[in-house]
């Protein structure tokens, strides 16, 4: 049974058999643990590293998408879906892709992180670590892709589900789509695709 937010006067119960109580408490710590890295120790020194003269415009740009992520509240309950999707809370996970970890990080997502956030891991399977590269991608599409002219202005809550999608599927594949489907909304985006398929 997952629960993911209590607070709700309506909490969707359901069971995915592979994640259980035990996993889901691991997920959360571990995804605390990775946003208190990215406060204490990636923030400061990507600030430090964009303010030099000459910084790249890539570091730049991660500084801003790092700064907007810290200035809100975490919450770890944002995170768990999309790690329950990628790889059912399986910090061994390995897709056919050579994705990996809990959230399924791919070589492309890997570099775009270091690129821009200087950031890099010689251990993807730990799972804090893992969560500092899937909450940096994550935001970096919210943030940068999600932004796109491609996706018109979409309201919070669509540039939202799309971030989703992007980290799936990459923004390459999400924008020819979206650009095909002429949809104007995430809604008719997902509509226009499940007719498709």
């Amino acid at each position: 049974r997952i629960v993911f937010d209590e607070s709700l006067q309506e909490t969707e119960t359901f069971e995915i058999p592979e994640v259980t109580s035990e996993r889901i408490e691991k997920a959360k710590t571990a995804l605390q643990e990775a946003f208190d890295k990215v406060k204490s120790v990636i923030a400061p020194k990507l600030a430090v590293e964009a303010a030099k003269s000459g910084a790249s415009f890539e570091v730049k740009n991660g500084n801003e998408i790092v700064k907007d992520l810290i200035s809100k509240d975490f919450d770890v309950n944002d995170y768990l879906p999309l790690m329950i999707k990628e790889s059912r809370l399986d910090p061994k996970a390995v897709s056919k892709s050579n994705a990996r970890g809990l959230f399924q990080i791919t070589k492309v997502a890997e570099s775009e992180i270091k690129k821009y956030y200087s950031y890099e891991t010689s251990d993807i399977f730990s799972p804090s670590e893992n969560s500092v590269l899937g909450i940096l991608y994550l935001h970096r599409c919210l943030n940068h892709y999600g932004e796109n002219k491609v996706y018109g202005e979409l309201a919070s809550g669509d540039r939202e589900l799309l971030s989703y999608a992007i980290f799936n599927k990459g923004h390459g594949t999400i924008s020819k789509l979206w650009a095909l489907s002429g949809a104007k909304s995430f809604e008719e985006f997902e509509k226009t695709m499940s007719l498709e398929l």
